[in-house]
């Protein structure tokens, strides 16, 4: 997907996520991983239909596997499928979404080591609170993102483009911490 090769990746996951067979934990896994694999894809084109009846499709996989687990370090479980469900609404320009499934959300309850994961969770709702201009919510999730995930922060997009808003609208009294944010995630020149 990172290498401009979307529409292969999108086939691949759709394609590959069919001809897993069998309703074992790992079986299961599989198909779910691939799926949300997808549903982001459609997401990131706009297909909001799609999107949504991919992550349907992982979300009841999850809840036949039964918790969130890391088989193969996917990660996939019903916690995922909720991260997932909060990135294809960033996707879609939906805060509102975003912000609506991170409050029912505890990812501390992943299984250990799933940091990208947490990370992901962080970095959605500082977009959702950014795009609200919760500047201070946003600089909260920004900074445990960043202690989670540091790579995350460090490589993200998302989390410049955010950091860059911030800084357009700074009031450095009310938001402690953002402009040494900014030096860390590169915003700052």
């Amino acid at each position: 997907m990172k290498l401009d090769g979307v529409e292969d990746a999108e086939r691949n996951a759709v394609e590959s996520a069919d001809l897993v067979r069998g309703d074992g934990p790992a079986e299961l896994t599989w198909r779910g991983s691939l799926s949300l694999i997808a549903a982001i894809i459609a997401a990131r084109r706009v297909d909001a239909a799609e999107a949504r009846a991919r992550l349907e499709q992982a979300e009841s996989l999850a809840r036949r596997l039964g918790r969130d687990g890391n088989i193969g370090f996917s990660a996939f479980g019903p916690t995922n499928v909720t991260i997932h469900r909060m990135s294809a609404a960033v996707a879609l320009d939906d805060p509102d979404t975003v912000l609506a499934l991170g409050e029912r959300l505890d990812v501390t309850a992943m299984p250990e080591g799933l940091h990208g994961r947490q990370g992901q969770y962080h970095l959605d709702s500082a977009w959702a609170h950014g795009m609200r201009k919760r500047d201070a919510e946003t600089v909260i999730h920004l900074l445990e993102a960043e202690r989670i995930a540091p790579e995350l922060l460090g490589t993200s997009r998302t989390a410049r483009q955010v950091v860059k808003d911030l800084m357009g609208r700074e009031r450095r009294h009310a938001v402690p911490g953002l402009r040494g944010l900014a030096g860390r995630v590169g915003v700052l020149t």
